[in-house]
This record gives structure tokens, C-alpha cells and sequence, in this order.
């Protein structure tokens, strides 16, 4: 089983508005699977509304995100953690490219020269 950990914030200037929905659970892999392909398919079509018991939180992400991923690699475990938010009333700056490569396969090792 998988550790399972989500936090979501939805920023609005009217603090009363504010909806937050948290959950931690022991998930199976499909499980998982399944919860962040509804996320990229909120994405793609411009809300988000994340559900747990009466509970929910409806996010409309504009094309500037914030994003934050941190993966940990430990014997016996691992974790990863994924953040993104964004703020409706604040200019943002232009998205970057992030460089980030995500794949099921380690990279090869790169060969450094030595100088002679």
C-alpha cells in the first residue's frame, strides 16, 4: 500500500470563502492512479473540485501555476510530494520551463571524461 497525502488550498481575497479538503489514507496503486488522472483532467479543462465526505473544494487554476515536487528515496521507502496553487487576483510572471523529467526508468549514468 501507498502513504496518501493531500493539501489543498483555495486562495480568495474573501477569507470566509475560504473551502480546504485534507485527507491522508493507506491507498492502492490504481487508487492513487486514478485520483491524479482526475486531477490532470481538472486541469486540462479548467476546474477542480476535490470531494471528501460533505466536505470540497472547487478550484478554477488560471495557465500560471506555482508547482513544487520533492522526491525522496529511502531503504525501505519512499515518498513524493506535489504541491501547485496559483492566485486569481495577482500577476504572475511567465511560466518556466521546468527541466523536470518524470519517467518509470532510472537515467543512465553520465560518463565524465577525464583530462589528460
Amino acid at each position: 500500500m501507498l502513504f496518501f497525502k493531500s493539501k489543498l488550498n483555495n486562495w480568495r481575497s474573501d477569507m470566509s470563502d475560504k473551502k480546504s479538503v485534507k485527507i491522508k489514507a493507506s491507498l492502492g496503486v490504481g487508487e492513487v492512479v486514478s485520483h491524479l488522472e482526475k486531477i490532470v483532467t481538472g486541469l486540462k479543462k479548467g476546474t477542480l473540485c476535490i470531494q471528501h465526505g460533505e466536505d470540497y473544494a472547487t478550484l478554477q487554476p488560471k495557465d500560471n501555476l506555482f508547482f513544487e515536487m520533492k522526491a525522496d528515496e529511502k531503504k525501505g521507502g519512499g515518498k513524493v510530494s506535489i504541491e501547485f496553487g496559483y492566485k486569481s487576483e495577482i500577476k504572475k510572471p511567465e511560466p518556466q520551463k521546468s527541466g523536470l523529467k518524470i519517467s518509470a526508468k532510472e537515467p543512465q549514468p553520465v560518463k565524465k571524461e577525464v583530462a589528460a
